[in-house]
């Protein structure tokens, strides 16, 4: 993927777009079709480094899209491009999603059911989760 200069994910269904994080994550620009999984992923068209493609059934629209990729590539400049896409994968981090699953078990649970290793390990000077 870091050879790539544009991912493509012409998908009908996406449950959560792991292949969009991955791709993000090189500073790659992503056009994709625009299904739930992938939209809430990838941030919508609020993000520059994403194309979203409503007809994915339509060939000219994925055409479209990788010009409109370009055009903002040539515009805004690769490297910005590509960290606007890392920025938005890091919203996915492995960190932050057991941080998430922690404070749901915490608020569920309550403290006294969390293991005191697992709390410290929260609770310790983790301040990337």
């Amino acid at each position: 993927m870091h050879e790539a200069d544009i991912q493509l994910i012409p998908s009908l269904w996406e449950g959560f777009g792991l292949v969009a994080v991955e791709g993000m994550s090189t500073g790659l620009p992503i056009a994709a079709s625009d299904v739930t999984g992938l939209r809430e992923v990838l941030g919508g068209e609020s993000n520059p480094s994403v194309v979203l493609v409503e007809k994915m059934l339509s060939p000219l629209d994925w055409v479209s899209a990788i010009r409109n990729l370009i055009s903002k590539n040539q515009s805004l400049g690769f490297e910005n491009i590509a960290n606007f896409s890392r920025e938005q994968a890091e919203k996915f981090s492995f960190d932050k999603m057991a941080r998430g699953y922690f404070d749901i078990y915490h608020e569920v649970q309550g403290e006294e059911c969390i293991k005191p290793r697992l709390r410290d390990f929260f609770n310790s000077k983790n301040t990337n989760l």
